[in-house]
């Protein structure tokens, strides 16, 4: 086996120093040939090959496709290979290998000005054009058992249709089918269809709410670390099982009611970790408009969240983080025109929890009636953690100490109180605390003790031990 691994090494560095010997050398692209790939439609291997340029449309690309670049040097020529490689592999799934070779029909002297015809043999191995699973899924205070088809690569462009259904702890149901595709062969740009259905507990607002709709969505990637999101939603929403201890707040919400928006989502991450960065920024901006179609009242609402992390010195990191959003009402179509519409409570904001301001129960901060949160149309909430690798421990190890500080504020704008966003400023509730954090690969936990310092009147606050998961921390 020792001898396998020397033999290899002795091969990569032989390879490597012929490639740099010859790296400016002039080469012509005579032909590519691709083996394997059969059930890949040729227009779309043809869009992921040209970084390699010259491909002629009109021939067969699992036979071979004559090109026509100019003349290249090898190594320009290797890097083009790559490129469309990538292209290659940026598409999850539809092929489980991708290699390639160079191959010249002829003997060439070696420092011949000449370009020196190759032909590239590309070899692809088709990925599993179905696959299912089951399994477990944890994160934001809910556990949930699901499973999984996916049929890919359906008709040869990378096109993906996903079956889900799940059950959990909170979401008692919930169905999903989503079919994908890239726009026009792109590996930017992605397309989907969903329909889906849903029925989740509201326990602390007392009702149960269920989702039936269809979306449309148009992700894109602008560069290695900014992607965008534009949807469409329309969504037949339904809150229901309402307690016989429920207020009348919630009570008159009772019902059916229709909604459809349009969104656009902005992310951009250049963190090295995402569920426990030593260094990096991240932000995310969704801005929604609902009251497309007759239903819902119209409203224009606006949700941030930014992370900055950075390493104060080796083992010792600090995590600064903050998240707001505004829901502001159009005017209320039976009224005299000058008065906002009410919102709706399945379009507010919650606050409070494991995952944003510790120390308070599960969305217990704002406006409250009896035992119900009622929700806000503005938040502010923000974070610092100072994170520590555990003394005697490997640095390596998925464990780290942590130290917080969290405050957060949700109100009321549109609900017939007087509060104002300068109050939100200033009426901050507060908490403090130490724990560990364990970072799975799917998930981040966290075990803290905590205790409030600042709590508004009616704000559920727990002083003591509590337990955190999720894949978004502040």
């Amino acid at each position: 086996m020792k001898q396998q691994v020397e033999r290899q090494e002795q091969i990569t560095a032989y390879m490597s120093g012929l490639l740099e010997r010859n790296s400016t050398r002039p080469v012509k692209v005579i032909g590519v040939k691709v083996n394997g790939g059969l059930s890949t439609r040729d227009d779309f291997l043809k869009a992921q090959l040209a970084p390699i340029l010259g491909l002629d449309q009109k021939d067969d690309v699992n036979n071979k496709i004559p090109v026509k670049p100019p003349v290249k040097t090898l190594r320009e020529l290797v890097d083009a290979i790559d490129s469309a490689a990538s292209n290659l592999r940026s598409f999850p799934g539809v092929f489980d290998s991708i290699t390639y070779t160079l191959s010249t029909p002829g003997q060439y002297p070696p420092l011949s000005s000449t370009p020196m015809p190759i032909e590239i043999i590309l070899n692809l191995r088709q990925g599993k054009r179905f696959t299912a699973k089951t399994g477990t899924d944890l994160g934001n205070g809910e556990g949930s058992g699901y499973i999984n088809a996916t049929f890919r690569n359906i008709f040869g462009g990378a096109e993906t249709l996903t079956f889900d259904t799940s059950s959990g702890t909170r979401t008692k149901s919930s169905f999903l089918l989503n079919y994908s595709m890239p726009m026009n062969n792109s590996r930017i740009w992605r397309s989907e269809l969903l329909a889906f259905s849903q029925n989740r507990d509201v326990p602390w607002s007392s009702h149960s709410q269920s989702l039936r709709g269809i979306s449309a969505k148009l992700r894109g990637i602008a560069s290695l670390r900014s992607t965008h999101e534009f949807g469409f939603d329309s969504v037949w929403r339904t809150v229901r099982d309402v307690s016989t201890t429920a207020s009348d707040s919630i009570r008159a919400y009772a019902g059916d009611n229709f909604k459809s928006s349009i969104y656009h989502t902005w992310t951009f991450d250049t963190r090295d970790d995402h569920l426990l960065p030593q260094s990096g920024f991240y932000f995310k901006s969704v801005n929604e408009l609902a009251g497309i179609l007759p239903g819902v009242s119209p409203y224009v609402k606006m949700t941030l969240e930014s992370q900055y992390a950075t390493t104060i010195f080796p083992g010792l990191t600090l995590n600064i983080g903050a998240r707001g959003g505004i829901l502001k009402m159009g005017f209320d179509p039976n009224g005299d025109g000058t008065t906002r519409a009410l919102s709706h409570i399945m379009d507010r904001f919650f606050l409070g929890g494991p995952n944003d301001v510790r120390s308070f129960y599960q969305n217990a901060l704002g406006p409250r009636q009896g035992l119900d949160s009622l929700g806000g149309e503005a938040f502010l909430a923000t974070g610092l953690t100072v994170l520590s690798k555990i003394p005697k421990v490997p640095e390596s190890w998925p464990l780290r100490l942590q130290a917080f500080v969290n405050g957060g504020s949700l109100v009321a704008l549109n609900q017939g109180s007087d509060i104002t966003l300068t109050q939100m400023f200033k009426n901050q509730s507060v908490s403090t605390g130490f724990g560990i954090v364990y970072r799975h690969p799917v998930a981040r936990f966290e075990l803290n003790f905590g205790l409030p310092l600042i709590k508004r009147e009616g704000e559920g606050s727990r002083k003591g031990i509590s337990f955190g998961v999720g894949l978004s921390f502040l």
